[in-house]
């Protein structure tokens, strides 16, 4: 028990939730508004405390940062200086402990906040042909061991693919 809380015997009321999101950008288009409307949902609907990290720049900063902190790593989510690990572990030093990876494109950031103790939750909005080689890991395109990936094709499968379409079926279950 903290001493202010031994003084008063009173238990210290627990921190807010704090919840960190990682984006490749903020430039406006379908993934990075999403990642925008859920730290706006977090915060006004959950009372959850949100950072956004961003990998590169985009518009959509300059009214996000009326409501939340946001940082910006570079222009172009492509450049080789971004580095996260210094945000991430300020924010860590802020009491953030889960982060939200919004694309395929932040997963290379993820064993960064593995290794600082971070609870990982990675979104993939991609469709599967861009997925291959767009991680931002130096290795190309890693699968990810820890998660599932089904099939959510609800009309037929291509000409191209119909050899795959029982496996496409087997996924489905």
């Amino acid at each position: 028990m903290p001493a202010a809380d031994a003084a008063t015997g009173v238990p210290a009321a627990p921190l807010p939730a704090r919840v960190a999101i990682v984006t490749h950008d903020l430039h406006p288009y379908g993934a990075e508004r999403v990642a925008v409307a859920i730290a706006d949902s977090l915060r006004s609907a959950f009372g959850v405390r949100c950072e956004m990290a961003s990998l590169g720049g985009g518009s959509l900063a300059v009214a996000l940062r009326r409501s939340i902190p946001v940082h910006m790593l570079g222009v172009l989510w492509t450049a080789a200086q971004r580095d996260i690990a210094p945000v991430a572990h300020a924010m860590r030093a802020r009491g953030y402990r889960h982060v939200i990876l919004n694309t395929v494109l932040c997963g290379g950031t993820a064993s960064v906040f593995r290794r600082m103790g971070y609870a990982v939750l990675g979104l993939v909005h991609e469709m599967p042909g861009l997925i291959p080689g767009r991680s931002g890991s130096k290795g190309g395109s890693r699968r990810c061991t820890n998660t599932r990936m089904r099939c959510t094709r609800t009309r037929r499968c291509s000409a191209r693919s119909r050899r795959n379409s029982a496996r496409c079926r087997a996924r489905r279950r």
